[in-house]
């Protein structure tokens, strides 16, 4: 048997033994749970969740709002009936329904790193 500094590469086992594979070093009665400290399994900190979540969230309502308001003013503002404006209109539109509807479904997929809703889907 080797003995010195080659001595580790001469088992099959070894962590540095190129030609080991992972079933070399699998122990049956060892359980760990990989999702350990992890609420969901995009593997995101509870940190990260709570402060995607918040900034998101605050985006989200900024969108509603702010699009509310265009929608509000086009069809409140006897000015503001000209073509272009029912254009601006359109697409303030669109964008509140992405703000109500995709980016919601969007997050929640991202934090829970799945998507949630197979109920559409299906």
């Amino acid at each position: 048997m080797a003995t010195g500094r080659w001595e580790t590469f001469s088992s099959p086992t070894s962590a540095h033994d190129v030609n080991s594979t992972w079933n070399d070093f699998y122990d049956p009665d060892v359980t760990a749970d990989p999702m350990e400290g992890f609420p969901y399994p995009s593997m995101y900190s509870w940190t990260r969740i709570i402060l995607a979540s918040v900034v998101v969230t605050a985006i989200m309502l900024a969108i509603v709002v702010g699009n509310s308001l265009v929608v509000v003013a086009i069809a409140v503002d006897r000015r503001l009936k000209g073509v272009q404006h029912w254009f601006i209109g359109s697409l303030a539109v669109s964008d509140l329904l992405v703000g109500l509807f995709i980016m919601p479904l969007s997050l929640a997929t991202e934090l829970m790193g799945y998507w949630a809703g197979r109920w559409v889907t299906s």
